[in-house]
Parts: C-alpha cells; sequence; structure tokens
C-alpha cells in the first residue's frame, strides 16, 4: 500500500460534513421524510472519512467518529419515530378496550 494521500478526499472535511448532517438530522427527527436521508448521507461520508483517516494515518480522529456516531443515532430517532408514527396511524398501536 502507498502512502500517497489522495487530494480530492479530505477526512477532516468529510468528517465535519458528517458531524453537521447527523445534527440536522436529529433536528429534523419529527420529520422523518427529511431526517433519514440526511441522516443516511451523514452516515455514509463518515465512515468513508473513518476509512480514510485510518488508511492514510493509522488511527482514528474525534470528528469523523463522532460525526459518524451522530448520524447513527439520528438515524436510529428517525426511524424509531416514522415506525412509530406508521403504528400508530393504522390504528394497530392502541388497543380500545370498548371496540
Amino acid at each position: 500500500m502507498s502512502n500517497v494521500s489522495h487530494p480530492l478526499v479530505d477526512s477532516r472535511g468529510l468528517g465535519a460534513t458528517s458531524l453537521a448532517l447527523g445534527g440536522i438530522s436529529l433536528l429534523f427527527f419529527f420529520m422523518p421524510v427529511f431526517g433519514i436521508p440526511i441522516g443516511a448521507v451523514g452516515l455514509v461520508l463518515g465512515v468513508v472519512s473513518l476509512v480514510h483517516s485510518r488508511a492514510r494515518s493509522g488511527r482514528f480522529h474525534g470528528l469523523p467518529a463522532t460525526g459518524t456516531g451522530l448520524s447513527i443515532v439520528a438515524l436510529i430517532m428517525n426511524l424509531a419515530l416514522s415506525g412509530g408514527l406508521s403504528g400508530a396511524f393504522s390504528g394497530r398501536l392502541v388497543h380500545w378496550p370498548w371496540r
């Protein structure tokens, strides 16, 4: 493996972008239509940044790891809320004993 760095890929920039998208996805947790795609893009960028920083310097950096973690938490919250809302609108979430 060569230690040639690719000028088009900067792990700090991708990590910062992942962190920002994870935060934005957390802000949109009540609107999973926006939160899920934003969180997914943040997760992909965070993983790419983690792999790139690991290959380049041999260790993980804080910004890509934090961005990846925040994107995972945001995706879990968005998916849980979208699953809960779909159950609430279908009428199967709440059992009405008087029916």
